[in-house]
């Protein structure tokens, strides 16, 4: 992906012939061009389905920085990545006039059926294994950076889980009950 474009500004110039300018015009539409589709659907997308008829449309954002934004007056708002709390990568962050909010703050979450821990449907999940009445949950590598997070376990009956994390990427639920759906979220800033 192109990240450097050329463009000089004040052209065409007022008082220059346009023709004499037309090939820096030329440069300066062409990077504009480039510069739209390194985030967005760019030109002449037509059709139905996708990208189809989108043109100007999100991609994806792409952050270069971290920076600290003030808090804007509203109706403004800003989206900026900044360190985590937990760790010096960048994280993402929306500021209003109310507050700061991280975007990011679940790391790992699941549910599955504890007759088969298995076959279990989440993201930045491994495994889940069961001795017992006790579910290892093994998160993936470098999702969570310490042992200090949140965790929420909910269960469709009325018994209730409890939890512990030992490891960055250990989270062990025990439970005492059978043919229930436990759904859990990990959580850290």
């Amino acid at each position: 992906m192109t990240t450097s474009f050329t463009y000089t500004e004040n052209i065409p110039h007022f008082n220059h012939n346009p023709s004499d300018d037309q090939p820096i015009m030329e440069v300066n539409n062409n990077s504009n061009l480039l510069i739209w589709e390194v985030d967005h659907i760019g030109f002449n997308s037509t059709g139905s389905g996708f990208p189809g008829a989108s043109g100007g449309q999100h991609l994806q954002v792409t952050f270069n920085s971290k920076t600290t934004q003030s808090a804007p007056t509203d109706p403004i708002s800003i989206l900026y990545t900044k360190n985590g709390t937990s760790a010096s990568v960048a994280q993402p962050f929306f500021i209003n006039q109310t507050s700061e909010f991280p975007l990011t703050c679940i790391k790992a979450l699941a549910f599955f059926d504890v007759s088969n821990p298995s076959d279990f449907v989440g993201f930045n999940i491994d495994s889940i294994t069961q001795l017992g009445n006790v579910f290892t949950i093994t998160i993936k590598n470098n999702v969570i950076i310490s042992t200090s997070v949140g965790v929420f376990i909910t269960s469709s009956t009325a018994t209730t889980p409890t939890w512990e994390y030992p490891t960055t990427n250990t989270l062990k639920i025990t439970f005492n009950g059978s043919g229930a759906i436990l759904t859990f979220a990990v959580i850290q800033l």
